[in-house]
């Protein structure tokens, strides 16, 4: 049926899919067993993908679980390797079916109605910006599943608010806690044509990606109030985004992307100088913090962080583990549970 004068069917699609604004779906993958449990948190959302694209970092896709490849709304893509996080997902995104892309990382799910509030966010910042990109906080979990905390514990002031200040601003009243990785992103597929991810980078690829972004004229950023990622929080040194000797690139990323002296000087020692304590670095770390006090301008908050997690080693564990530990705090009513796979 075709409304009169439109010229376009109102009749439901019988996928569930709006044809006007579909969404592809964009999952990295180098092959953990937590891939399917991703895939099938984006198949079983109230608003159906177009399509889900699995890119496959290496050079060919056997090992992936079969009822991966059985899933009807999956294409399976391989790099053939070498490509890193954000090369794959700018391989993925070229082929997406419609006008929208989300990404998610192969070890994180997504809460049921993730896509459906998200599309809906888009829609109503359309009114005001060419280019939204929207985000959402996310549930921290640890690998049984449990809620460890919801990052971050505060959205955006202001659709003008300094991205970097948003992230990386450390408060002892309001802490950001970070946020906007990549699982969390939807955005129009126009963006990343306008704003490619930097393909040559592969550390902190979506921070990087969000920042630029946010500085392009038509781009308006939007974040959810509501958690609805599932973000699994790996122990220090074992995520493979965070390679031995990374604290070097997380320097050159601060130094180069984020321009508020706040700011980086913050994540200088709140994030480069524990990357450094939890590879058993401590004069790597020392190094870090006096750069990020000779070229930056870091707040009380984070010297605080900073100094308590370089005693950390001292009385066992590292520093990343100790951070981790003060941030064990409940998360929202009703938020503690285990790590569920949204049904189909």
């Amino acid at each position: 049926m075709t409304a009169p004068g439109t010229g376009t069917s109102q009749t439901p699609d019988p996928a569930g899919v709006d044809r006007e604004l579909a969404v592809t779906v964009v999952i990295p993958t180098v092959g953990r067993d937590t891939l399917l449990a991703a895939v099938r948190s984006a198949a079983g959302q109230t608003r159906r993908p177009a399509k889900i694209v699995v890119v496959v970092d290496g050079s060919d896709g056997s090992g992936l679980p079969a009822a991966v490849r059985d899933e009807p709304l999956v294409d399976v893509m391989v790099t053939g390797g070498g490509a890193g996080p954000a090369g794959t997902r700018m391989r993925g995104a070229r082929q997406a079916a419609g006008d929208l892309v989300a990404f998610l990382d192969d070890d994180d799910e997504w809460l049921p109605d993730k896509l459906e509030r998200q599309v809906a966010a888009y829609r109503a910042a359309r009114r005001g910006a060419r280019l939204p990109l929207v985000s959402c906080p996310v549930l921290v979990v640890d690998g049984a599943g449990a809620v460890l905390d919801v990052a971050p514990r505060r959205t955006m002031r202001a659709p003008g608010e300094d991205v970097a200040e948003f992230l990386f601003r450390r408060s002892p009243r309001r802490d950001s806690g970070f946020g906007m990785g990549s699982s969390t992103l939807l955005c129009d597929r126009e963006l990343l044509r306008v704003v490619p991810w930097d393909e040559a980078r592969t550390l902190h690829e979506d921070w990087e990606w969000v920042i630029r972004a946010a500085r392009h004229p038509e781009v308006r950023v939007v974040m959810l109030p509501e958690p609805l990622v599932r973000y699994l929080s790996h122990p220090p040194g074992t995520s493979a985004s965070q390679p031995r000797g990374g604290w070097r690139r997380s320097q050159e990323f601060a130094e180069s992307t984020v321009r508020s002296p706040r700011a980086r000087g913050d994540f200088l020692l709140c994030v480069t100088a524990l990357m450094a304590l939890s590879e058993g670095s401590r004069g790597a770390a020392l190094g870090v913090a006096r750069r990020a006090a000779v070229h930056a301008r870091p707040g009380p908050a984070a010297w605080v962080l900073f100094v308590a997690h370089l005693a950390a080693p001292r009385r066992g564990g590292t520093a990343l583990g100790r951070l981790r530990g003060t941030l064990r705090r409940p998360g929202p009513r009703g938020a503690r549970g285990h790590l569920g796979t949204p049904a189909r």
